[in-house]
């Protein structure tokens, strides 16, 4: 089914954006290969020519409605940006929003630290559905560029979720658990892989701290629990600790 969906939303994308249309993407675990079938989002990336226009959104929000309601499983995990080209070149940020579809929601959203790290992974390991190759459109990360927005990251979002009620959630603490793990080792390397292998990395780097939230991370499904609230805190403010050193932006 996943392989239905994306060739209808391909499609169904192009026939909406017609000359707008550039390139579709896959990025995310499908692309790092530790996508999960019953819980990973389906990250995705479409770039155009130009922003999009008040019709386009429109015609793609009521687009992606139904693609949720032909494909249950799938259509609701869908994550993924419009984005004109141009702006894929910006080494920061841009300061204005993007047309961004987030499961049930298609909105306008801006961009947080995590876009030098998206357009890292688009750039060395994106899926082409369809369009040029992202190297022509994405110019080089450098280790150091990402090493730098990774600890914004952690500093300015992950620190501030260890007494967030979020984290209350079975999956959201198993996100977090190995989203440390990749943290950890983007530091040590300065490059982004799998959470699986990061988190064998972290392992053997923490020896037995850890450890066992870290394999039970590894192993979860939505059939299973996990109730380590204490212990995911504990993890988190143990690498916020190790990087953080102040509460001014880095």
């Amino acid at each position: 089914m996943l392989k239905e969906l994306l060739f209808s939303m391909k499609h169904g994308v192009k026939r909406l954006l017609t000359d707008n249309f550039i390139g579709i993407y896959l990025h995310g675990s499908l692309a790092l290969g530790d996508f999960n079938y019953e819980t990973s989002d389906i990250d995705f990336l479409v770039v155009t020519e130009k922003m999009l226009s008040n019709d386009e959104f429109s015609s793609l929000e009521a687009f992606h409605s139904e693609l949720r309601k032909e494909y249950p499983n799938f259509g609701k995990r869908l994550e993924g940006s419009y984005i004109p080209k141009d702006m894929l070149r910006e080494k920061d940020p841009p300061n204005h929003p993007r047309p961004y579809l987030n499961g049930e929601k298609f909105v306008w959203a801006e961009y947080g630290h995590e876009w030098i790290l998206e357009r890292y992974v688009l750039r060395n390991y994106g899926i082409i559905l369809e369009g040029v190759s992202l190297v022509e459109l994405i110019p080089k990360i450098e280790s150091a560029e990402l090493k730098r927005a990774t600890i914004n990251l952690l500093c300015n979002y992950w620190k501030s979720m260890i007494n967030d009620v979020k984290l209350s959630d079975a999956e959201y603490q198993v996100y977090a658990v190995l989203t440390m793990c990749r943290v950890l080792y983007t530091l040590e390397y300065g490059e982004i892989v799998s959470k699986p292998k990061a988190a064998a990395w972290t392992k053997k780097r923490l020896d037995d701290l850890f450890r066992r939230l870290i394999d039970e991370a590894l192993v979860w499904n939505k059939k299973s629990e996990f109730n380590h609230l204490d212990e995911t805190r504990r993890f988190i403010e143990y690498v916020t600790k190790k990087f953080c050193k102040s509460n001014s932006p880095i």
